[in-house]
């Protein structure tokens, strides 16, 4: 059968049309069979021209069949493209109908079609004015890189065409994978679309198709269906469905349907802003179109939940709902009902239902989309003002308002939430038959002051004078029921959607072909036990996909709906059943999204999965590998991925259980979450806003890619502008335990970003507030106490007379009480012991350290093995006394036992990648050094003097104190060496540093300048020194070089100690 060919005008032409929509078929297809469903349904016909009344929609069809006697080519059908629309463009008598913009809606072989047409359209070129009108491209599933069916049905192709049979192949070739043709064409394309501003949109199919012979396959993957632009050029999103039916959409309804209708409205604004680029009198109005699709990127796609064919239509039957939709009934209706029933499904129904029909001027605002965005309700406003300028009715009036406001300021964004709000205002009056839906408007009522300002303004617009009919569809919550207490009111009832729940049913469990002859029997069962919460139906049609066996399928429908909380404290425990690993990441990540002010993107949860909030680094081994894979084996049914890559929480009703049911709790602590995820999120702000999650101090001035800072710190966007919100809502009271708790944590913090003397004050107030409310002797009480006295240590440190600290019977004290409450081999018993070897370490108290520090070294070996965290941490304290006291065997053995990676970073090599080496390591790699010149071998000591240089410059940046005491060492390496003038060259240039990043006058400055002066006296010896004696000196350790070495040692194991602060948690 052939094939219509040529352009074929499905909407014709009128005034209100402001582009044309061009659909091209792929290969095997038809002009209209390629986008109409097997239904019967013709999106294109049917549904587009309600949804976007300003496109005129044509399609083009050429012989693209393979069983063909045409030769043509891809490069034959862009030319045909070219000339069938110039001509009907030549045809039209009017100037705009010439110059309206053009979107390509491409289907398969289509896309390659319509590249190459575009490429074609030369300044020189007949139909270069569709290049010019061109301000989009969509693709369903093109094949930009090929597609390795095409090799398959090549070779079948070719062996039918030795029988006889007439066919094309020539499409096939050009299809395959890394066909040179597509890599020009690609690259070509690519070049064009930045020069001429062509947006693109990209759609990829995430079902595989069956195919006869072959089986089931993925036609078209991800990797070549994208081009890989990236945004703002090219947006990807994928599909639900197969390679066929991407471009095909059953009902109005459909899910996949609305995520291409809403992207396709977005991509039309572009098409004015370009148009009125091109008009120097209209700049201003570039500018708000601009402004309006931004936020649209920002929020992205409305993303509901498909509606069962059949629901919903009990609405009809409910008098407030009726009188509302009449025109002389009541202009405000609030439909509320309780979480989970299904009000969503219901909005988006009765919006529909509005735009069928005929003179209805329909905005829907859903409210969670706007939760990802800083300004939730100046996101809301804008909203409206840009699905208003899609309307006929509105666009005229609006534009002139938008226009004259853009003229009276230079930045949109700066704009006030009342001024939009009064824009709104004037927009509705007058105008009969706009219909304004505000669905989970309770979603943004965190934002108190605008909530009410909103409301207020839609109240004043639903009164019985006004045209505009309003309707609120949301929970009913205390401040809304204040708030729309004058309104018409509607309460959802579990019976109204039990019928619809019933619909529901039938239409998921009919593919769930193992329920068998017990498909009936589930459904009634199901239907009785959801007592009219669709959700609670969801959930357990996402639990009854992965049972196999009918005992397992009888267990769930005999616990039936016992509540959401019973139903998601369930689903949890089911996935309690799987790997240690996979809870790990679900505990985190259910609590991190439920405390987020908006969802995460994907990077940003990838990130935050890999920071050790409590430690304030980033551990590469924590990188969540598999990406949204892993995250929904890991999270189940909790957790949703919108088309931006954001991760939400499947209801609001989850947020609340998470944040506050004791089931949530008491699972989450199981796996590690310590306190509550406020806590959680603020010290990650706090610690990603000092990039210390990058090994980069509080002080440190980083040194930026701007251009790539959204790469390089995926989180910081989020962290930046939510910590404040996060430190008004730290306290509740100043001596209620969970505020002891949060300040106990935001203390360690600090503590991780070395800032001992903050951390010491917040903790020494939390202390006192606990003895007196708590008691002495309480856990919090005693954990406040050990924080204290270490972060007093550690202050010590940075005075001049770190020796001097005596705390020590305290200390002891508390190693006593710790055994008392938590057990001798507590984490937090061993270490305060620990903590007590490091003060006779600082007071270089050696025998007593070691008495201290020996001991717990076995322990720790026993309980955790020599490679542990814990382990590494008392071993380098441990090895730093041995080495004071002489014993560099010991010290030696002491390390490597304790550092797999330690021989690898002290190799004898010069080429060593210090960055991959872990912090601990490098710790160890600088008392290694100190025992190697301690041992007279000072060429080794010098080069592992310098690792540990670069290591901490990676680490801590140059204004960590311990890395000029590591250049002081390197300094005195030299020394030994008799290389004075090497010596005195590194010296000068570190003090210029430490006086620059610490100061002239602190203790490295300071140690520095002796050090010159010392060289400058010992080279003068040197030079007076007969050359006969020379030779023996070199040979010979005299008594001042060992004492020099020693104070050396001496600098390292006190710096140590402050280099390992932050090893405080573990």
């Amino acid at each position: 059968m052939a094939v219509p060919s040529g352009a074929d005008i499905i909407i014709f032409a009128s005034s209100a049309h402001y582009f044309s929509l061009i659909a091209v078929h792929g290969i095997q297809g038809h002009p209209y069979k390629t986008w109409t469903h097997p239904n019967g349904a013709k999106w294109l016909e049917d549904y587009l021209p309600k949804d976007m009344p300003t496109a005129r929609v044509m399609t083009f069809g050429y012989n693209a069949q393979v069983f063909t006697s045409s030769r043509g080519s891809v490069t034959d059908f862009a030319e045909q493209l070219l000339q069938h629309l110039t001509s009907v463009r030549r045809l039209s008598t009017s100037t705009k109908n010439k110059n309206r913009p053009i979107i390509f809606l491409c289907h398969s072989l289509g896309g390659l079609v319509v590249k190459k047409a575009l490429l074609l359209a030369q300044e020189a070129h007949d139909a270069a004015a569709i290049r010019k009108s061109t301000i989009a491209v969509i693709f369903m599933g093109t094949p930009h890189r090929g597609s390795q069916l095409a090799s398959y049905a090549d070779l079948a192709v070719t062996c039918i065409k030795a029988t006889g049979i007439k066919a094309n192949t020539a499409n096939l070739h050009h299809l395959k994978l890394d066909s040179d043709d597509l890599e020009e064409l690609g690259t070509q394309f690519g070049s064009l679309l930045q020069s001429e501003s062509i947006k693109v949109l990209t759609f990829y199919e995430l079902k595989p198709t069956r195919i006869a012979g072959i089986g089931e396959a993925v036609v078209v993957p991800k990797w070549s269906a994208k081009l890989g632009l990236g945004p703002p050029l090219e947006t990807v999103i994928p599909l639900d469905t197969d390679h066929r039916q991407i471009a095909q959409f059953p009902s109005r309804d459909s899910k996949q349907y609305n995520i291409v209708i809403s992207n396709l409205i977005s991509i039309s604004l572009h098409g004015q802003i370009k148009q009125s680029n091109d008009d120097s009198e209209d700049k201003e109005w570039n500018d708000v179109l601009l402004w309006l699709e931004a936020l649209r990127i920002q929020s992205g796609p409305n993303l509901l939940k498909e509606r069962a064919e059949g629901t919903c239509k009990w609405i009809h039957g409910k008098r407030p709902f009726e009188n509302w939709r009449c025109s002389e009934g009541p202009a405000g209706l609030w439909i509320f009902g309780k979480p989970g029933i299904g009000k969503t499904v219901l909005s988006s129904y009765i919006s529909q239902v509005l735009k069928y029909e005929n003179g209805n001027l329909v905005i829907t605002l859903y409210c969670q989309s706007y939760q990802s965005l800083n300004d939730p309700f100046h996101a809301l406003v804008r909203d409206i003002l840009f699905q208003a300028l899609q309307l006929p009715g509105l666009s005229a009036a609006l534009k002139k308002q938008l226009s004259d406001l853009k003229s009276q300021t230079s930045t949109l964004s700066y704009i006030a939430f009342d001024t939009l709000l009064g824009i709104v205002e004037k927009m509705c009056h007058g105008i009969a038959n706009i219909f304004l839906i505000v669905d989970g408007i309770d979603e943004l009522d965190q934002k108190v002051a605008e909530l009410e300002s909103f409301l207020h303004r839609l109240g004043s617009l639903s009164q019985p004078t006004e045209l505009c009919k309003i309707l609120v569809v949301s929970r009913n919550t205390p401040r809304l029921e204040k708030l729309l207490a004058s309104w018409q009111r509607m309460a959802m009832s579990t019976s109204d959607s039990l019928q619809d729940i019933s619909a529901f049913l039938n239409q998921r469990l009919k593919t769930m072909l193992h329920l068998g002859e017990h498909r009936d029997e589930v459904i009634e069962r199901l239907v009785d036990g959801s007592k009219g919460l669709f959700l609670w139906a969801d959930l357990a049609v996402s639990e009854l996909d992965h049972l196999r066996t009918w005992n397992e399928v009888q267990a769930l429908l005999q616990n039936g709906n016992r509540g959401l909380d019973v139903t998601y404290a369930t689903i949890i425990k089911q996935l309690d059943t799987s790997s240690e690993s996979l809870c790990r990441i679900r505990a985190k990540a259910l609590l991190l999204t439920a405390a987020g002010y908006r969802p995460f993107r994907l990077e940003e949860m990838t990130e935050l999965l890999a920071i050790e909030v409590s430690k304030g680094f980033l551990d590469p081994g924590n990188k969540l590998l598999g990406g949204w894979s892993t995250l929904s084996r890991a999270c189940g049914p909790f957790l949703q991925m919108n088309e931006l890559g954001a991760i939400e929480l499947i209801h609001v009703s989850a947020k609340e259980f998470l944040m506050s049911h004791h089931w949530a709790k008491s699972l989450a602590q199981e796996h590690l979450i310590d306190g509550s995820a406020d806590v959680e999120m603020t010290c990650l702000c706090l610690s990603y806003l000092n990039f210390t999650a990058f090994g980069r101090t509080l002080r440190e001035e980083v040194k930026l890619d701007v251009d790539n800072l959204s790469q390089i710190y995926p989180v910081l966007e989020y962290v930046s502008y939510y910590y404040s919100l996060r430190v008004e809502q730290f306290y509740s009271g100043p001596t209620a335990k969970v505020t002891l708790e949060k300040k106990l944590r935001l203390a360690e913090c600090y503590n991780t970003l070395l800032e001992s003397d903050t951390a010491e004050n917040i903790s020494s107030e939390a202390f006192q507030a606990a003895q007196e409310t708590l008691g002495p002797m309480q856990p919090l009480t005693l954990k406040l106490q050990r924080l204290k006295l270490y972060t007093k240590m550690l202050s010590s440190l940075t005075s001049s007379s770190a020796e001097s600290y005596e705390d020590v019977n305290g200390f002891m004290r508390l190693v006593e009480n710790h055994i008392k409450v938590f057990g001798r081999d507590h984490v937090d018993t061993l270490n305060c012991h620990h903590d007590l070897g490091m003060i006779y370490l600082i007071r270089q108290d050696f025998t007593e350290a070691r008495k201290h520090l020996e001991p717990l070294y076995g322990r720790m070996v026993r309980m955790l093995g020599h490679t542990s965290r814990v382990t590494q941490s008392v071993a380098n304290n441990l090895a730093a006394c041995a080495n004071m006291q002489g014993e560099y065997d010991y010290a030696e053995s002491i390390l490597y036992n304790s550092f797999p990676a330690l021989p690898n970073a002290a190799a004898e090599r010069l080429e060593i990648d210090i960055t991959s080496v872990t912090p601990y390591t490098i710790n160890a790699l600088s008392i290694l050094a100190a025992v190697l010149g301690a041992r007279s071998e000072d060429r080794r000591s010098e080069i592992l003097h310098q690792r540990v240089i670069d290591g901490i410059i990676a680490l801590d940046g140059h204004k960590a104190p311990r890395l000029y005491e590591s250049a002081i060492n390197k300094g005195q390496a030299l020394r030994d060496q008799f290389k004075y003038r090497e010596a005195r060259k590194h010296y000068h240039e570190w003090l210029k540093a430490s006086d620059q990043n610490l100061g002239a006058d602190s203790k490295q400055s300071h140690e520095i300048r002796n050090r010159l002066i010392d060289l400058d006296h010992r080279e003068k010896k040197w030079q007076d020194m007969p050359q006969s004696l020379k030779s023996s000196v070199i040979e010979e350790t005299t008594d001042g070089k060992i004492y020099l070495r020693s104070t050396a040692a001496v600098i390292v194991g006190i710096l140590l100690v402050a280099a390992v602060a932050w090893a405080y948690l573990l």
